[in-house]
């Protein structure tokens, strides 16, 4: 069972410093637990600055969620990572505001690929167009 859960939430280095983590399905507490530690691990264990939340395939954001998506983006400054979360609905976007939660000091982009181009000028990259 921890390794099915560790498949469900892979930190992905995609470049120099950079993690991605796609999310796909349902976050409940204890996924919202592998989720801040297999992403701490990986930020210590590849010393990247910044690392991306990709909650595209997330069905629901609740505040619950968001809540514990907050806190994983604190856990990851307090090891010197930026984090960049992508894919929020406007749906999601629209509960979180009504919950009051305030997501203001967050780096959010609405695609991966704009997170990953915000992540790559974080580290001092150069991105050209193809």
């Amino acid at each position: 069972q921890k390794s099915l859960l560790e498949l469900s939430t892979p930190a992905i280095r995609v470049w120099d410093e950079v993690l991605l983590m796609p999310l796909i399905g349902v976050i409940d507490p204890e996924r919202a637990m592998q989720i801040t530690e297999s992403l701490l691990g990986a930020i210590v264990e590849t010393e990247s600055r910044v690392a991306i939340l990709d909650v595209t395939g997330v069905p629901i954001i609740d505040s619950h969620v968001a809540q514990s998506l907050m806190s994983t983006m604190s856990a990851c400054n307090m090891l010197g990572a930026e984090v960049i979360i992508t894919g929020i609905s406007p749906d999601a976007a629209q509960a979180i505001t009504r919950a009051g939660i305030d997501m203001s000091g967050i780096k959010a982009r609405g695609t991966l690929q704009a997170g990953v181009h915000e992540a790559l000028k974080l580290t001092g990259n150069q991105v050209t167009p193809i």
